[in-house]
């Protein structure tokens, strides 16, 4: 199988399922080797996401 042919299959199976993206892909910091913006990127979105969390939790109920 061609690298072209593997490309389209998965394309295809994922058309078929109806996936447009991993869901646990953000959750967590990556292993691989990514930009040092990216990093800050993702730092500053766990930081904003911590921060919701923590006012969401501090509100009267």
């Amino acid at each position: 199988m061609s690298r072209q042919e593997y490309e389209a299959a998965i394309a295809a199976f994922l058309s078929k399922k109806q996936i447009t993206r991993c869901p646990t892909a953000f959750a967590l910091p990556t292993h691989t080797v990514t930009s040092e913006a990216d990093r800050e990127a993702l730092r500053r979105h766990a930081a904003a996401r911590e921060a919701a969390r923590a006012a969401a939790l501090a509100r009267p109920v």
